[in-house]
């Protein structure tokens, strides 16, 4: 898989800090996915991962991308109300000019629902599993909303 992100300047948007109102924030269609990296999956598709940390990016344009490589950190750049990641599935490299495509994860495990938590995250603390869930693998699914995952 090669990497390619539609423009290097997307690696130096600063984060917005703390949780922000959309009305706070300044976003223009060159920012709105904030600093991003999109990968050429070849056969016409492409993943996007936007949100990113401003200097995070861990490779660059040309390099190829593996299985389980961490290409960049979360982050809270561009129209972003807090800290997460931002993927989709497209047919083209450009994330406000091209359409989303169906995927599947081959595998995640669920490890929790986000659900009446969002207060305490807004303020910096870190997300904590109700004591009733228990971590629960899936494959070949798409997480629910506000599913709190991790990949293998």
């Amino acid at each position: 898989m090669g990497l390619r992100c539609p423009n290097a300047r997307l690696d130096g948007l600063p984060d917005n800090v703390g949780a922000t109102e959309r009305s706070s924030r300044v976003v223009t269609v060159d920012s709105a996915a904030g600093n991003c990296l999109t990968l050429d999956l070849g056969s016409g598709r492409f993943a996007l991962y936007a949100h990113l940390q401003p200097g995070s990016l861990k490779v660059k344009l040309g390099d190829h991308a593996n299985a389980g490589q961490a290409p960049a950190r979360l982050g809270n750049s561009g129209n972003s109300d807090a800290p997460h990641l931002h993927f989709q599935s497209t047919d083209g490299n450009s994330p406000m000019g091209s359409e989303g495509i169906p995927y599947e994860l081959e595998v995640f495990t669920q490890l929790g629902v986000l659900g009446d938590q969002e207060v305490p995250l807004d303020k910096g603390k870190a997300w904590k599993p109700k004591t009733q869930e228990r971590p629960v693998v899936h494959q070949g699914e798409f997480p629910i909303d506000k599913a709190v995952v991790y990949f293998q």
